[in-house]
């Protein structure tokens, strides 16, 4: 990112604003925001599956799911920030590799930084799973607050947009799918529970 590019138009949107901001001040807040911009969009480089390295050969064949993953994107409509959380859940592929929890929540945090819309950040993480661990399949369901509607028109406060992606055999089969998204969105407890003999 050109940060001194970004002062700059920064400046001239404070400037066409016509807000009445001191030279001063527009100056350093043209700072800031090139500072804070080059964070907010800093996964755009990065190749999120390379956060699972592989993964953990571990000979697991069982589903597995993580829940509750906060993010914070910015919408590529507005440049309003949208947040909420994700849940993952996948099928280990043949070599039964698994993901480090924390390294599920860095793809997320990469895919997140960068101008998004939520459908395709859910697609995205889906897809970097997939590969950085060969699973067998992979799905995503992730809800959020989008600052562009609840700012705008706010009868809408507090509503979330929920958006889901899915591949591999977790596209496919619809029981697997189904018990897949029992895990993420179910209340785990009482199902594991309810499996207990």
């Amino acid at each position: 990112m050109n940060n001194e590019r970004v002062k700059v138009a920064v400046g001239d949107l404070l400037d066409a604003l016509e807000l009445g901001i001191d030279v001063t001040e527009r100056d350093m807040t043209s700072e800031r925001v090139a500072v804070l911009w080059s964070e907010l969009l800093s996964g755009i480089h990065d190749e999120p599956s390379a956060y699972l390295r592989g993964g953990f050969s571990q000979g697991y064949t069982e589903l597995v799911a993580l829940r509750d993953i906060p993010f914070f994107s910015m919408c590529e409509h507005h440049l309003l920030p949208f947040f909420g959380k994700a849940h993952i859940a996948y099928l280990p592929g043949p070599q039964g590799r698994i993901a480090g929890a924390s390294n599920l929540a860095k793809v997320v945090l990469s895919v997140s930084r960068r101008l998004q819309i939520q459908e395709r950040l859910t697609a995205q993480v889906a897809e970097a799973v997939a590969k950085g661990i060969d699973a067998s399949g992979v799905l995503v369901v992730a809800y959020a607050e989008h600052l562009c509607i609840t700012m705008k028109d706010r009868t809408d406060l507090g509503s979330k947009l929920v958006t889901t992606a899915a591949n591999g055999i977790l596209e496919s089969d619809r029981e697997l799918r189904s018990q897949a998204m029992l895990m993420l969105m179910g209340d785990v407890d009482s199902n594991v529970r309810g499996a207990t003999p």
